[in-house]
């Protein structure tokens, strides 16, 4: 392993959840271990969606970074900064997240694009970005 990083490489994680679909909308859990796994593999309702990922550089990552800093003046006139989470989250998501296996009603290709994450439903978003973060962030502890 290199401490620079090829940014022509993708990270593959699969992703298993079980989708309940209800009334007026669908809920996901996602499976969080091979206990879980093992428990609901013959679930009719068990899917699983190969992902794959970037990881941002140092440049890539300021950037990002830099663009989600809002600025504002206090009563001393001293600048202070804040970073929009939000932003950060969605921008990082939007960078990082690059392929999936993921088809429509009609078996079709889903193509990952900004448009298409932004109609994530939120659980599954909030999972895939945080599944990419456990897998590669070293200030996150692995679950076991």
């Amino acid at each position: 392993m290199s401490i620079l990083i090829d940014d022509q490489k993708f990270i593959g994680l699969k992703f298993h959840y079980l989708e309940e679909v209800g009334k007026y909308v669908s809920r996901f859990k996602f499976i969080q271990n091979q206990e879980e796994y093992e428990k609901n593999k013959s679930n009719p309702n068990l899917k699983e969606l190969n992902t794959g990922w970037k990881v941002l550089t140092w440049a890539e990552h300021n950037a990002i970074y830099s663009q989600c800093l809002a600025y504002k003046t206090n009563e001393e006139g001293v600048s202070i900064s804040n970073l929009d989470f939000i932003k950060f989250r969605d921008m990082k998501l939007k960078s990082c997240l690059k392929t999936w296996d993921f088809k429509d009603e009609g078996g079709r290709a889903v193509p990952v694009t900004a448009a298409i994450i932004d109609k994530l439903h939120p659980d599954v978003a909030n999972e895939l970005l945080a599944g990419f973060e456990r897998a590669t962030e070293a200030a996150v502890e692995p679950k076991a």
